[in-house]
Parts: structure tokens; sequence; C-alpha cells
């Protein structure tokens, strides 16, 4: 009997121990176009489950999302999207460290992700480093995305991105270059290495 009651404290501790494997997502988000769309993808790799998403119809987003279940590294893409604009951004989260979202328009990359997990503080360095380039990209992605484009029209626009691409590339390893070696910066270099080997 003993024995039992035992064995039943630690499976009950075991299962406390696993629901407390979360974290909270605090959105606080300003002057967004009536009618964008705000998605949570929760990532696996480069493939992603949409886990929330929510239009916006007072110009406002405040949330708060709950990410159960964490195990190991936590990945979710943030995305706002009106009409042929798509901006996203991942967030890197982990279990009992709160991540906070918080800004101004519809362009993620111009938005305050605060967390104190070093693999995020350490991806919004590199935001910091690119962010005009990214956004100038998500510009011209969604002007290139008008089904009313000649060829030549549209093909000047992907020529622009193609060149902002190597600029953007350029920036993110001049931060590589200027910034400690560590996990995140193996991460970053390697993940730059196959871009450029594709």
């Amino acid at each position: 009997m003993k024995h039992l009651l035992l064995l039943t404290t630690i499976v009950a501790t075991m299962l406390t121990s696993c629901h407390k494997a979360e974290t909270t997502i605090d959105f606080n988000l300003t002057d967004l176009e009536e009618g964008s769309v705000i998605v949570i993808y929760k990532m696996d790799g480069n493939s992603g489950v949409c886990v929330y998403s929510d239009t916006i119809t007072d110009g406002t987003f405040r949330h708060v999302y709950n990410c159960d279940s964490l195990t190991g590294a936590n990945r979710y893409s943030i995305i706002c999207k009106i009409g042929n604009m798509y901006s996203s951004r991942n967030l890197y989260v982990k279990a009992n460290c709160e991540s906070t979202v918080s800004g101004s328009g519809i362009y993620t990359n111009n938005w305050s992700f605060d967390s104190k997990n070093p693999r995020q503080q350490f991806d919004n360095k590199i935001n910091d480093a690119t962010k005009d380039i990214l956004i100038e990209l998500t510009k011209i992605s969604a002007e290139r995305n008008n089904n009313n484009l000649s060829q030549e029209e549209r093909k000047a626009l992907s020529d622009k991105m193609d060149s902002l691409y190597t600029v953007g590339d350029e920036k993110r390893l001049l931060f590589l270059e200027t910034s400690n070696v560590d996990e995140y910066w193996i991460e970053e270099f390697a993940k730059m290495t196959g871009e450029i080997n594709y």
C-alpha cells in the first residue's frame, strides 16, 4: 500500500511539472489597419500550425496567448496581414519566460518583442540591424502580388527584391562579424551558409 501511495505521488508530481511547461505572450498593438488579421503559428521546422487568429476592427490588438506543452526550443511565427501585405516575424519562447509583443502599425519588424529568453534577444538584435530592409521587402512583395501588373513590372519588382536581399545579407553578416560567437551565432551563420548554397 505504501509503495502504491509513493508511486501515485511521483506520477502526480511529474504531471504537475509537465503542466507547468508553459508561458504567455502578451500582445499590446495599436494603429493597426481595420481588416488586418493577426495570426499566431506554432512552428515545427519550416511548417507550422495556426493556433490563433483575430481580425482587427478597432485598430488595436490586446490579447494574452497561453503557450502550453512547451518542450526544448519553441518557435512561434507572429503574422500581420491585410490584402496583399504579409508581414511575419519569429518569436522564440521557453517555459516560465513571459514575452511581450508591443508596438504600432502593420509591420511586425517595427514591433518590440520583449523577452528574457536569450534566443529571442539575439533575434531582436538581428531584426534591429535589418528591419529597414525587411520592411521594404514586405512592401515590394505586396506590390508584386497585384494581379494587374504586367510581366515586365513584376520582373522589375523581383529584381529590386533580389538586390534588397543582397543588402540584407550584408547587414546580417556585418552584425555577425561584430558579435560574440555563441550557439545562436553559429545557428544564424549556418542558416546564412545554407541560403547561399541554395
